[in-house]
């Protein structure tokens, strides 16, 4: 979850949460994750994506990159390295959320 992050009410019980994005797996031979969220209070459970664990990793890492970028222009500072490195990482997501795509949809 990130910090900071504004709390939600449940679509069930109506109480305020932050909702933090948990993990589990689809099949027990298969890399494909679900991507959800679950309500503490009464358990409301919904799925937000499938994904892997590669991709949720470049997801972090994107997020803590523009928050680097963030700082660094806000200290008046140029992060050409960073900003280098989150292209990269952006590219590397949407290479592996195609593959993904394409292997669900073969799945199908």
């Amino acid at each position: 979850m990130i910090k900071g992050t504004i709390p939600n009410e449940c679509p069930r019980c109506d109480s305020l949460q932050k909702f933090e994005t948990k993990m589990r797996s689809v099949k027990r031979d298969s890399l494909i994750i679900e991507v959800f969220i679950r309500c503490p209070v009464c358990r409301y459970n919904k799925v937000l994506r499938e994904s892997t664990i590669e991709i949720e990793n470049l997801r972090r890492m994107k997020i803590t990159k523009k928050h680097a970028i963030d700082a660094l222009r806000n200290q008046g500072l140029e992060p050409v390295v960073l900003e280098s490195q989150l292209d990269q990482i952006h590219n590397a997501l949407a290479t592996k959320e195609l593959e993904l795509r394409e292997e669900l949809s073969n799945d199908s």
